[in-house]
Formats: C-alpha cells, sequence, structure tokens
C-alpha cells in the first residue's frame, strides 16, 4: 500500500507539477479560442470582436472600491 501522506519535497513537486499542467492547459484554452473564432464566419469574427473590445475596455477602466 501506498504511503497516506507525502513529504515536504514531495508535496512541493506535485505544487510545481499542478502549476505547470495549469500553465500548459490555459495555453491550449487560448488555442482552442482562436481555433473556434477562425471558423465563425466573418460577419460573426466582427461581432465577437467588436464585444471584446467592450471587455477590453471595461478591463482599462480603474478600479471603483
Amino acid at each position: 500500500n501506498a504511503p497516506i501522506f507525502l513529504s515536504e519535497n514531495q508535496k512541493s513537486k506535485v505544487e510545481s507539477m499542478i502549476e505547470s499542467l495549469n500553465r500548459k492547459l490555459d495555453g491550449l484554452e487560448v488555442e482552442g479560442l482562436l481555433a473556434r473564432f477562425k471558423s465563425l464566419s466573418t460577419q460573426q469574427q466582427i461581432q465577437f470582436l467588436s464585444e471584446a473590445q467592450k471587455l477590453v475596455e471595461v478591463l482599462k477602466e480603474p478600479a471603483s472600491i
């Protein structure tokens, strides 16, 4: 049977692997979005970019607290 705990070194390695995998998944998600965008009609691409630009403008606004 495997031990029910991990050493600190093992925990660190697992956390590092999880971070690396998450970065890879993020990259694949972006690639998937771009592939989907490319499959849209020209009109849909224009509509998407218009909506995306609105979101970019919101992100540029200073955060109000």
